[in-house]
């Protein structure tokens, strides 16, 4: 807290310097404007560059800077011109230059291009600048750009916060699903990687609709790339196979992507194929509809801080294939299918212990223990097709999406040492349409029309079987002499959405008012079958649902934006009208909620100079239950059971933040400080009861329920040129405090966390690059009974030596620390490799030998709410890989 205090009382300090704003224009002898000059404001001692702006292209500038100076030297400098210098005073004013045209003569001199320059909102970065000779792909390099993440999906992250567009040569070929670009291009066929911020992918709205999200485009070096990468491996203990292929045709207009993966080596090939959604609105409403996931096993759940091929039992295929066609002037046709079959093993055990209150008020701890051997089978597919246009004159898009998913789980689970298996079968699928188009109203497109249009229907059959009882606890005496236990659930579910909005603008300030009708039919039915050695029982309510869930939202909202160079304000005022209602067939359960909601919004984006911007933004909204917390009938799901025979519930939701960004091209410096608080409120709590065994009774009752959390994050990145080096810190702080009702007892619990992150890469000498990333985190639990503390610490370390142009040496260092109370546990992993690299294509021969050091379980502490899990998981052996991987570059 000390820290954001006083990095909180810098800023502001900074923020307290006389801010002054200096205007001018250039024009050379004739009175002609001189455009795309440089003015930059300097320290007249030090030379140190204050701040800096392009010339545009009718010769004007305008410049904002702070400063306590009481004096500063403004200058212009363009190449064939004279450069000038002025000194003035730190106050707001006018300065033009008048300029002299003189050639300059570049005999025997290179002109390095900047590593990274912005030009208006667009922050260009110089790819081959970043790179060093161990990167590959493009992934390897915009990891050390300033306040860029990538994770292991190639799924990009800009000061914190998603991007809402991946584009190649501004064509958007992959539709969200865009990790696999970043993941697979050769960073050498990439010329420039541009972070658009403040992007709106509509391209009728950009200067109308702001936004605060950042967009990507690259930039290739060919006008016509024949490129990606392809890798076959083959290794034991046991026998082992990889491979990956992903050829792509990048142009200006044509574009394809085809991907083909196999491996039994651990590695998710569906990670960089997935679906990551976003939206500005006028795009057109698209979700992700899963299927599979209403029913599940009881099992231990795998660790989340280690990469998955430690533990990952696996059989894996995956196909994609993606096409961008133009058919007519700014008009294209794109297609996206992807495949995936997936084996899956995984082995764990787990020690549980749950801090509730009896009912003398004292902390009563119930514990079990589960061990799980999880074998499942998984076959997806999803098609989208698209019929698009995005132009300043109109826009239109339609998707179709269709998508099918089979799964098979079997799960040998032991809890209390008592075995009981189960299984999972299930095969759904979903079709859904969108339909989003926006045009002028008239000549002078002073009025634009937005029409929105979607229809989803979706079809969710489980099944899921249990046998071997004697562990498990029924209420009903017949169930506890069953030797068998069958739930069936289906799930039918339609949607439609219709929207209609209108835009003009008034005061310099665009208004769209908005109408959009809502309508929401969930039809869902269950039933319990229990066999015995006598016979087979069926049961009637509560064990039963025949459930009717309607829900129609209609809403009248009027948005307000403005856009300004310096200015982004975007509010929503919607008022909405919310009728649900709920019938059940086999019980006199009839629910039904007429409520009226208003649900402002409000998003402020303030940029006080080149360097520093302000944001924040707030929000209020209602939820409501459901079909999946509405049912009155009991579900029989990973072991426990489920019933909310309560009202439908009112959620409200409160959210709030604000934040300052600071961003230095010239340094290439990102920083960013910022804090948000949500709050939920609501009229029902899920009442728990828990047996000794670990199996629930979760029922849904009328109580207020209040949660909290307050959270404080500060980022800071920097790539140090000179030393080749990048630096990433990140610090977060948060309090939640939420309540619990367990055992028919309530009490609340308040968690507190700390979170600490850095990461540093060194490529400063030709043969050795050297990276290193540190994770430690710290969480007090209080509620029932003593607190609880606990601490993680984790390290990731890699060094790549390379004697030569075409071997390297590389080792992968990972351990992980886990402490509770007294209890310390500690896991370590190794990986080396020799790399042997040829030709220009930079074809890789490699053999890895990994998981030296850890081959038996890995384990953590997981410290939630109401619990604390000691986990352990199996992890796979060690092994040896014979690998060659290249650049499928033309």
């Amino acid at each position: 807290m000390k820290f954001f205090l006083t990095a909180l009382c810098c800023i502001f300090g900074m923020l307290a310097f006389a801010q002054s704003t200096i205007t001018g224009k250039c024009v050379d002898q004739e009175g002609n404007a001189v455009a795309y000059g440089s003015i930059t404001i300097v320290n007249p001692e030090t030379k140190k560059i204050i701040a800096f702006k392009t010339v545009d292209a009718k010769g004007n500038y305008t410049i904002t800077f702070r400063s306590d100076l009481p004096k500063v030297e403004v200058k212009f400098s363009l190449i064939n011109y004279e450069s000038l210098s002025r000194l003035i005073d730190n106050k707001s004013q006018t300065v033009n230059f008048n300029v002299h045209q003189k050639p300059t003569e570049l005999e025997n001199v290179t002109i390095k291009p900047p590593m990274v320059y912005q030009k208006g909102d667009t922050i260009v970065h110089d790819v081959k600048q970043f790179a060093n000779s161990n990167d590959r792909t493009l992934s390897d390099v915009i990891k050390k750009m300033p306040g860029v993440e990538v994770d292991e999906s190639g799924k990009i992250k800009y000061q914190g916060k998603d991007i809402n567009q991946f584009n190649v040569e501004g064509r958007d070929l992959m539709q969200g699903q865009y990790g696999i670009i970043p993941n697979s291009i050769p960073y050498g066929d990439v010329d420039k990687f541009q972070i658009i911020q403040n992007n709106q992918p509509v391209k009728m709205l950009k200067d109308k609709v702001p936004s605060d999200a950042a967009g990507v485009n690259i930039t290739l070096r060919k006008d016509v790339s024949i490129t990606g990468s392809g890798s076959v491996g083959v290794g034991f203990s046991p026998f082992l196979w990889n491979a990956k292929i992903t050829p792509m045709l990048l142009t200006k207009k044509h574009q394809a992507l085809l991907s083909f993966k196999s491996n039994n080596t651990g590695e998710d090939v569906g990670t960089d194929l997935g679906t990551i959604m976003f939206s500005s609105g006028f795009e057109g409403f698209t979700r992700e509809v899963n299927t599979g996931g209403f029913l599940g096993t009881a099992k231990v759940s795998p660790p989340g801080q280690i990469d998955r091929q430690r533990y990952w039992f696996n059989t894996s295929h995956a196909v994609s294939a993606n096409v961008l066609i133009p058919v007519r002037k700014e008009w294209e046709i794109k297609s996206n299918t992807v495949y995936t079959d997936h084996d899956l093993t995984l082995t764990g055990d787990r020690e549980t212990a749950i801090t509730t209150l009896g009912p003398d008020g004292k902390p009563v701890t119930i514990a079990y223990t589960r061990a799980s051997t999880d074998v499942s089978h998984q076959k997806k597919v999803k098609s989208t097709l698209t019929f698009n246009r995005n132009s300043e004159k109109n826009f239109f898009r339609d998707n179709l999406t269709f998508s099918w998913n089979k799964l098979s789980d079997h799960t040998k689970l032991f809890t209390n040492n008592l075995p009981a298996p189960q299984h999972i079968t299930g095969s759904g699928y979903s079709i859904q349409n969108s339909l989003s188009t926006l045009f002028a109203a008239d000549k002078q497109r002073k009025h634009t029309v937005n029409l929105q249009h979607y229809f989803s229907f979706s079809s969710d059959p489980q099944h899921y079987l249990t046998d071997s009882l004697q562990s498990l606890q029924f209420t009903d005496p017949e169930m506890q002499l069953a030797t068998s236990f069958l739930q069936y659930s289906r799930l039918n579910s339609l949607a439609t959405h219709a929207t209609a909005s209108i835009g003009f603008s008034k005061w310099k300030w665009e208004f769209r008012p908005s109408l959009k009708v809502s309508y929401n039919h969930d039809d869902f039915a269950s039933d319990i079958t229990t066999t015995s050695p006598e016979d087979t029982n069926h049961y009637d309510y509560p064990w039963i649902n025949n459930l009717k869930f309607d829900q129609l939202t209609s809403t009248a909202a009027l948005s307000i934006y403005k856009k300004t160079d310096r200015l982004s304000v975007s509010i929503s005022l919607p008022f909405s009208q919310n009728d649900i209602k709920a019938r059940e067939a086999n019980a006199p359960v009839q629910k039904q909620l007429n409520k009226f909601t208003f649900e402002p919004s409000a998003s402020i984006q303030y940029t006080l100079n080149s360097k520093w911007k302000w944001n924040t933004m707030g929000s209020r909204g209602f939820s409501y239950s459901d079909v999946s917390s509405i049912y009155p009938g009991f579900i029989f799901s990973g072991l426990n059971f489920s019933a909310y025979d309560g009202p439908i519930s009112i959620s409200q939701s409160r959210f709030a933040s604000t934040g300052v960004v600071y961003k230095n091209v010239l340094r290439n410096i990102d920083a960013n400080i910022g804090y948000n608080f949500t709050q939920s409120l609501s009229n029902v709590i899920l009442a728990q009861e828990i047996n000794n065994n670990g199996q629930q009774v979760l029922v849904a009752k009328e109580k207020d329920n209040h949660t909290e959390r307050n959270g404080i994050g500060v980022a800071f990145s920097k790539y140090f040129t000179d030393a080749a080096t990048s630096l990433q810190l990140g610090y977060n702080f948060s309090v939640s405090k939420s309540l619990n009702l367990i055992n028919e007892e309530t009490f609340p619990v308040r968690n507190l966390s700390n979170l600490f992150s850095a990461r540093i890469e060194n490529a400063s000498a030709k043969w050795m690059v050297a990276s290193y990333r540190l994770s430690f985190s710290s969480g007090k639990r209080s509620g029932a009974g003593p607190d609880t503390k606990s601490q993680s610490l984790t390290h990731n370390g890699k060094i790549i030596i390379s004697p030569d142009k075409i071997g390297s040496f590389i080792a992968a260092y990972d351990a992980n620390q886990y402490l509770i109370g007294s209890q310390r546990f500690f896991n370590q992993f190794l990986d080396v490799s020799y790399r042997y690299t040829i030709g220009k294509r930079k074809t890789d021969i490699e053999l890895k030998w990994s998981n030296i050091l850890n081959t038996k379980e890995f384990q953590q502490i997981i410290v939630s709410s109401i619990q604390t899990d000691i986990t352990r998981f199996k992890l796979r052996p060690a092994q040896i890989m014979l690998s060659i991987r290249a650049n499928l570059r033309k």
